[in-house]
């Protein structure tokens, strides 16, 4: 039998502020409670409290990057929802939990495992998780970092009795309490204290040798392996993009369109991992430039993928790579149709490495991953003559830039199956 399963996402819990001081000390220790309502199937909705504490540097001299640390979250599940659970034969739950942070206007996610749990005989179920975030706020110039915090994450797994764990989630909505305040506390930014002694000389450091650095580079790399029994879920993304190609001088705008992805989520000694795979959609694209520098010229890009886009979720920063056809169609030139056939397309994927920034983007909330590509020569657009050479000269080439945005994730239902809507103006 299957298990039944559960993903607690997007919970926008808020809690008070920290308490001011007069003094400032070296470092401020918050201790705060949150309180929302969770729609968790298949007990219906919940009322869950839950307590985050952290610890903020109360001030910091400029340039110092600020970073919360010692996170922990704990999570109390009162008796009713345990009974409730226990009434539809659940025995044990287990998971990750995360919740996100934001200093200024830079989000940044902290989660941890949680064991495999059994829900106890009676009364209440309090779990509690040391959290992670790689995550530092900068600081340029004088001024604070303020901290508040944002969803609270859980992805449960719900296992009855007698049965294995399948891997699959389902998303349940969860909803604050309205009257709770967002600030965490703060962190002030200070000149740095002017001296009249040297400065100390800097720590020696032992020389590894390349080789051996090498090495050791390759050993470590985490999160590459999907382990059998990773949480793992299909949801999707809306999804808008904008190339800048550097010959044309000009830009395309794509989408609105969507990511088709499936989720894995799992632990390696302490560090968050991921992977992501994903179907690229998007409908045709116009674009309008000036051939030549003086030829109006316009074009329809449809935009193909060559197998699934695909990469790896390490403490929050993805890393990957999509790989696309740049198919040109419906050209015209000063409003005269310039036959090019059906297949004129690059005669290579056009290859866009992936690399989030943190703050930038989520797996969860979106956001904006941007990177360089190459477009490849173009193969392929012959209508009454061969033009491969005319799109390769005009289009081809290195240095152009495309900047994707994501929505925040939409889960699918059932969550072992994709649900994308269809494209804009089809059917």
């Amino acid at each position: 039998m299957r298990a039944g399963l559960a993903v607690l996402l997007a919970v926008a819990f808020v809690v008070p502020a920290a308490a001011g001081s007069a003094q400032p000390t070296a470092e401020s220790h918050v201790v705060k409670p949150v309180r929302g309502t969770c729609d968790i199937e298949p007990v219906g909705k919940q009322a869950i409290t839950a307590e985050l504490a952290m610890t903020l540097p109360a001030s910091v001299p400029v340039g110092t990057p600020v970073r919360a640390r010692d996170i922990k979250l704990k999570v109390v599940f009162p008796a009713e929802t345990v009974q409730a659970l226990k009434d539809k034969q659940i025995a044990t739950v287990e998971g990750i939990l995360g919740i996100q942070l934001k200093g200024n206007d830079k989000q940044f996610p902290s989660r941890g495992p949680l064991a495999k749990t059994a829900l106890p005989e009676t009364g209440p179920l309090t779990v509690e998780v040391p959290l992670k975030s790689t995550v530092e706020v900068s600081t340029p110039q004088p001024g604070k970092v303020v901290f508040t915090v944002g969803p609270l994450e859980m992805l449960l797994a719900q296992v009855k009795a007698l049965e294995e764990p399948t891997g699959e989630a389902t998303p349940v909505a969860c909803v604050p309490d309205s009257e709770q305040d967002t600030a965490l506390g703060t962190v002030r930014v200070l000149n740095p204290v002017t001296s009249s002694s040297s400065a100390a000389p800097p720590t020696s450091r032992a020389v590894v040798p390349p080789k051996e650095r090498k090495k050791q580079q390759t050993a470590a790399e985490p999160c590459q392996i999907i382990p059998p029994d990773a949480y793992n879920f299909w949801s999707y993304y809306d999804l808008s993009g904008h190339a800048e190609v550097r010959k044309l001088k000009s830009g395309i705008d794509f989408g609105p369109g969507y990511l088709s992805a499936q989720l894995f989520f799992w632990f390696e000694n302490e560090i968050a991992c991921g992977a992501v795979f994903g179907d690229l959609l998007w409908p045709p694209s116009s674009g309008s430039f000036v051939a030549f520098g003086f030829m109006p010229t316009t074009a329809v890009v449809t935009v193909v993928p060559v197998g699934r886009a695909e990469g790896r979720l390490q403490d929050g920063v993805f890393t990957g790579t999509a790989k696309v056809h740049l198919v040109l169609g419906n050209v015209k030139v000063n409003g005269t149709p310039l036959p090019v056939g059906s297949k004129c397309q690059t005669a290579e994927p056009v290859v866009m490495p992936l690399k989030s920034v943190p703050g930038e983007w989520d797996v969860f909330a979106g956001g904006t991953i941007e990177t360089d590509v190459t477009i490849p020569p173009y193969l392929g657009c012959f209508g009454t003559e061969n033009l491969d050479p005319l799109f390769t000269g005009l289009i081809s080439g290195p240095g152009n830039h495309v900047k994707l945005k994501f929505g925040e994730i939409h889960f699918c239902e059932p969550p072992d199956k994709g649900c994308v809507p269809p494209l804009p103006g089809r059917r």
